[in-house]
């Protein structure tokens, strides 16, 4: 059940890797509108943190796609 919930967020991530860059650049838009924040500093955060970039979204999700087909073949293989 394992290896299919990661075969699954991998495909995902490998799929969408834009969703946290959207969610972040709507959070800034937002705040820059003058919503205020959630937190100290969110603000300033969210503009010198920008979200890993979208190969590093795909390689995650294709380590975890590797590592839950390997798993998955290598227990079921008995």
């Amino acid at each position: 059940m394992f290896e299919v919930l990661l075969i699954a967020i991998g495909t995902l991530f490998i799929i969408f890797p834009q969703w946290k860059e959207k969610r972040t650049k709507k959070r800034l838009d937002e705040l820059r509108g003058g919503a205020s924040e959630a937190y100290f500093e969110e603000h300033r955060s969210l503009e010198a943190y920008s979200p890993a970039g979208k190969w590093q979204t795909r390689l995650l999700g294709s380590v975890f796609l590797a590592f839950a087909v390997i798993s998955l073949v290598l227990n079921h293989s008995n």
